[in-house]
């Protein structure tokens, strides 16, 4: 009110504090309407009330450590320390072991928004079933950034997806059930049932009448890995050539364990190597060409032309004018062995 014979009067805005923190607010003061007088054009005035609480804090927790990888939920919570007038945005980011995107999990928001006036808000982890068995994965969540607020220090929580598959078992086959001992290679395949998401290692142990290490043959690997995403890995015989003539030998090749896996059955595979060596020749010599009948000995001598890895046996006959088996000599043997 102007009162009569004056030019002007006030009327006063106060702000009143509060505990919120919120964005800076305006006071648009308007003239109404005039009892007495008329308003030049359109008379508008306003000043801004300039908050002055802090950002509130935010502090992350989950509610289940471990979930299970069938359907399991993790809830993870963002909280204030004060109620906002301003809309939080708690922006996450994820790591670990184990893949989000509908791989081993998939999460409801990668940002979470408490609204103005509310302390806290959710997002949720559901793990996603597959059939690859694979080590227990992590998915760990982070706090990246806020937006009107603050993280309360590092924040950081994480929940453990059990994997409840079962590893798969190993089978064991060879390609060549006889092999050339010039170099001829078997090639031994151990093959899962089902894809792993670990390496399986099958571990290998060999017997038979072959002599393994560069001497009949050279195993390529004592244990074949199959990485996880595969189905199949495989070891090598390769027979190692010499000069021997000797019996055709086997190589046997056995599943002696499993990481990560477990034998079908009793997997036993085997390959026999193939002689390719001539026998050898064989001459006779005798060092004495006479001898005295009292007691007088001639030792005839088998020689081979090459060492053989087989017994060899020559047998013996006899004849001449002299009677042998005690009359007027003795053979000590029919056979040279």
């Amino acid at each position: 009110v102007i009162s009569a014979g004056n030019l002007s009067n006030t009327a006063t805005v106060t702000a009143d504090q509060d505990v919120l923190d919120e964005d800076n607010e305006t006071v648009i003061v308007d003239i109404d309407s005039v009892s007495n007088g008329s308003e030049t054009g359109t008379q508008q005035e306003s000043t801004a009330i300039t908050d002055d609480d802090a950002e509130p804090s935010v502090t992350l927790s989950v509610n289940n450590a471990t979930i299970a990888e069938a359907g399991g939920v993790a809830t993870f919570t963002a909280t204030l320390d004060a109620l906002s007038g301003r809309d939080v945005t708690v922006n996450l980011a994820l790591s670990g072991t184990a893949t989000g995107s509908g791989t081993d999990y998939t999460i409801g928001t990668s940002s979470i928004v408490i609204s103005a006036g509310n302390l806290a808000n959710t997002t949720a982890i559901t793990a996603n079933q597959d059939l690859l068995d694979e080590d227990t994965e992590t998915a760990i969540v982070d706090i990246a950034s806020v937006n009107n607020g603050s993280e309360s220090g590092i924040q950081q929580e994480t929940t453990t997806i059990l994997d409840d598959d079962n590893e798969p078992n190993v089978t064991l086959s060879v390609d060549n059930a006889t092999i050339a001992e010039a170099s001829g290679v078997a090639t031994f395949t151990a093959t899962l049932d089902a894809l792993s998401g670990r390496d399986v290692t099958v571990n290998l142990s060999t017997s038979g009448t072959a002599t393994s290490g560069g001497i009949d043959y050279t195993l390529s690997t004592a244990a074949i890995v199959i990485s996880a995403g595969n189905l199949s890995n495989t070891a090598t015989v390769t027979a190692d050539q010499d000069l021997l003539d000797e019996d055709n030998e086997t190589v046997i090749v056995d599943i002696a364990s499993v990481s990560n896996g477990s034998e079908t059955g009793t997997q036993q595979e085997s390959t026999a190597i193939t002689d390719d060596d001539t026998e050898p020749n064989v001459t006779l010599a005798v060092d004495n060409a006479a001898i005295v009948e009292a007691g007088g000995v001639a030792t005839f001598t088998a020689t081979l032309d090459a060492a053989s890895g087989r017994d060899v046996t020559v047998n013996l006959s006899t004849s001449g004018t002299a009677t042998g088996s005690g009359t007027d000599y003795t053979l000590s043997s029919a056979a040279i062995v």
